[in-house]
């Protein structure tokens, strides 16, 4: 399969080449675009035989992260067995499944839930916190808080004499 073609010539006057990649390159600056065209035009393609899996994607992904919330466990059970099986057909692996449901999490193979959740998962219960987006989500209380870290940029500041960059500021929120 043809991911991108690239032109080139050594001089102006040089007769242009065409190169084809075959897989697709992550690190150039349109790759977050290409994996979004080829992650909705995937999604597209199955709209029909799995139409709330294929919404999911289009709708609640952010970057490499699906974000959905379903109004059951059997829904969000068939809408996670869904995406996985529409991005199997492009050979990705969709992973890392956090939820508040036990019930889901277990429906769906350990390779696919995050693998600190899974010793944390005590009978019908879990109990942990993890960052979603740079939020910290409770799934227990289903509730989002900030989680501040100052106390090494302050540490850094006030012992060093650092002038901290817009990031590292931005970061510790």
């Amino acid at each position: 399969q043809q991911c991108q073609r690239l032109l080139w010539r050594e001089f102006f006057d040089d007769h242009l080449q065409i190169f084809i990649q075959e897989s697709m390159l992550f690190g150039p600056n349109c790759s977050p675009f290409c994996s979004q065209f080829v992650k909705n035009k995937t999604a597209d393609k199955f709209a029909n035989q799995y139409p709330d899996a294929a919404h999911a994607l289009k709708s609640f992904t952010y970057m490499d992260d699906l974000l959905s919330s379903e109004t059951s466990v059997e829904k969000a059970i068939k809408v996670a067995k869904q995406s996985i099986k529409i991005l199997k057909s492009i050979n990705w692996e969709l992973i890392g499944f956090q939820s508040n449901s036990v019930e889901l999490l277990r429906s769906l193979p350990q390779s696919h839930v995050k693998h600190e959740l899974i010793p944390k998962m005590n009978g019908d219960d879990i109990n942990y916190s993890t960052k979603v987006l740079g939020l910290v989500w409770n799934p227990k209380t289903d509730t989002y808080k900030f989680e501040l870290n100052k106390n090494a940029l302050i540490n850094s500041v006030k012992e060093e004499g650092h002038t901290p960059t817009k990031r590292e500021q931005c970061s510790t929120i």
